[in-house]
């Protein structure tokens, strides 16, 4: 019974018109999130905890990959840089990856962080540091 409010607005927010609307408002809030981490950290030793290793998504099924036009579309129409990938170049970019995969996406412009947990509590450091 609780979770029916927000099953009800998650539902409401997945239908397709209200999709895309989201993906460009959120778009437009992270399109330069990379290079402003990036800026916000130079010099620091918080750089240890990001990886520019890039964003993977694979499929184990042709039509798993197929069922991704609108996906891609929609990537399209934000101008999102990425490359769709075969079995062998999935290979060539994560060796320990199950060779199952026959198909994925590759976006490259993107961060991971290895470590959430330091990462936040050194940039609570930095802020105090710099008199915040």
């Amino acid at each position: 019974p609780k979770v029916l409010p927000w099953l009800n607005r998650f539902m409401w927010q997945s239908c397709t018109f209200l999709i895309k609307k989201n993906a460009l408002s959120l778009h437009a809030l992270i399109q330069h999130a990379v290079q402003h981490w990036r800026k916000l950290i130079q010099d620091t030793t918080l750089s240890q905890f990001l990886n520019n290793k890039g964003w993977l998504k694979v499929y184990q099924s042709v039509q798993g990959f197929d069922g991704t036009p609108r996906s891609r579309k929609l990537l399209d129409q934000m101008s999102i840089k990425y490359q769709c990938l075969i079995a062998s170049e999935i290979d060539d970019l994560e060796l320990y990856l199950a060779q199952s995969f026959k198909h994925g996406f590759f976006k490259e412009d993107s961060l991971t962080l290895n470590d959430p947990q330091l990462l936040g509590q050194g940039m609570v450091d930095l802020l105090v540091k710099r008199g915040g």
